[in-house]
């Protein structure tokens, strides 16, 4: 992300089964961050997109496979515009090279 002019602007971390993220949020908020990743569990992710909802926090989100249809159905509209990322690849020629590329810098 640095590496192609990304700037992380604040990293925190929050306990397994929290469900209290106004004062992260708020952080978020105060550091006028364009976009938050939030690779949460399940049980969090859907509270937290409903309370950055709530406090009107204005970046993106993205999030990570975690976020599965029934997070989504709990976040309810608070969803809306989440993004997400998933690995999926067919078996071709492509990924094949990409596979031998990552393989080779392990």
């Amino acid at each position: 992300f640095e590496s192609q002019g990304g700037q992380i602007v604040l990293y925190e971390k929050v306990a397994v089964g929290e469900d209290d993220f106004k004062t992260v949020i708020s952080k978020i908020k105060n550091e006028n961050a364009d976009g938050v990743y939030f690779p949460l569990v399940p049980v969090n992710s859907d509270i937290f997109m409903k309370q950055t909802k709530e406090m009107g926090l204005n970046a993106a989100l993205l999030s990570g496979d975690a976020l599965i249809p029934d997070v989504i159905s709990a976040a309810g509209d608070a969803a809306e515009g989440v993004y997400l990322t998933n690995i999926s690849a067919e078996d071709n020629a492509v990924s094949q090279r990409l596979l031998q590329a990552y393989q080779k810098k392990l």
